[in-house]
């Protein structure tokens, strides 16, 4: 599983995932990772519970099963242990189980991927990476969420022959998910931490199921194993596994802090760079949280020169008046890889005007005279 300690104690080395125990937690003697004596043994868990997979965070060992996870401490006088062990186990508050075996990842923090969502730790409290944007594809009380898709994404398969497929990478800028869809193939997921935020990693052809970070020796880069066999890895170049792709920026939803309220829209400002003038940039708007109808085209298109610069779109069909009132807008700016240059947005800012709420006959407000002018009691 992973090697811990050096010094005067030794190294030692970590395994589970035996069948006939899989509640059992072994490790090798110290310095010599080719034996084992008999009393290298923690029991953690019953049969019913096995133990999925463990990683070493600032010197702490760290195991998981289906339902929770230990700490694992070394008590090499066996004060801890009360037992005489070289390491004792102490249960973790995190109080999440880990869903696949290869379902964590660990770098600045523990990253793992649970029945309900994923979650980041140091150890002890959990903070969900996925509640407020991802929580429909995970499963709640032992329920999927979903079976059909979640706007443009479909659900994790939790099948036991879909559950290897669920596995969990970190890059020194983000995190990489891959799963099994329900009703649907392999998808990638990529959490920024930038931007902490989600987005999906379409690969053309040949679709990436696996990820591994390799680094050492002055190299940091992320690995990708596809489902056709082939090993690949990122560059800076503008085709992927020699095809043409195209890339999608989907921005926050601006909602101006008012889910209820209709605002009218008026146009909005796109403060970006087109890279060169021989490229032609898409944009669309979704209204009201609406990613799965057809999208509203912005026109003209933004082209350039190079160089960094304002362009103002309309956001409104003139000719149709349902058109000038929502509640939110978002835009997906679009471009293929082949053209020249890297784009860059900077910024986007849409105009729009608060209307005044619609009361009902039935809600008296301050400007009402209820009962003919007569006195009455407004809670």
């Amino acid at each position: 599983m992973c090697p811990f300690g050096t010094g005067v104690s030794g190294e030692f080395y970590f395994g589970l995932g035996d069948p006939l125990n899989p509640g059992y937690l072994y490790w090798t003697n110290g310095n010599d990772p080719e034996s084992c004596g008999d009393v290298n043994i923690l029991e953690l868990s019953g049969p019913s519970e096995p133990l999925l997979n463990g990683v070493v965070l600032d010197g702490v060992i760290f195991v998981w099963s289906d339902r929770r996870s230990w700490r694992i401490l070394p008590s090499f006088s066996g004060g801890g242990s009360g037992g005489g062990s070289q390491f004792y186990a102490q249960e973790t508050a995190m109080g999440k189980g880990l869903a696949a075996r290869w379902g964590l990842t660990a770098g600045d923090q523990l990253y793992y991927v649970s029945w309900d969502g994923i979650y980041a730790t140091r150890g002890d409290a959990v903070t969900s990476l996925t509640n407020e944007t991802l929580a429909p594809l995970f499963r709640r009380d032992g329920t999927d969420i979903k079976n059909g898709p979640f706007g443009t994404l479909y659900p994790i398969s939790f099948s036991p022959s879909d559950i290897p497929k669920i596995r969990l990478t970190y890059s020194k800028d983000g995190l990489y998910f891959h799963y099994k869809a329900i009703g649907s193939g392999i998808k990638t997921l990529y959490y920024s931490f930038l931007t902490q935020g989600w987005m999906e990693d379409v690969y053309a052809g040949d679709p990436v199921t696996v990820t591994a970070r390799q680094y050492g020796g002055g190299a940091d880069t992320i690995l990708l194993g596809t489902e056709l066999g082939k090993l690949v890895s990122f560059s800076s170049s503008n085709l992927d596994q020699s095809q043409p792709f195209t890339s999608r920026l989907r921005t926050a939803e601006e909602l101006w802090d008012d889910t209820r309220a209709l605002k009218q829209l008026g146009d909005v400002m796109i403060d970006m760079d087109p890279a060169a003038s021989q490229n032609s940039i898409s944009v669309v708007a979704y209204y009201d949280g609406d990613y799965v109808s057809s999208p509203y085209p912005i026109t003209p298109a933004i082209a350039g020169p190079a160089g960094r610069q304002r362009f103002i779109r309309s956001l409104i069909d003139n000719t149709a008046i349902s058109s000038l009132l929502h509640r939110s807008v978002a835009l997906e700016i679009s471009w293929d890889t082949t053209i020249y240059g890297q784009p860059l947005l900077y910024e986007w800012q849409p105009s729009a005007l608060l209307k005044t709420e619609v009361i009902t006959p039935v809600r008296y407000t301050d400007w009402e005279r209820p009962a003919g002018g007569k006195n009455v009691w407004l809670q």
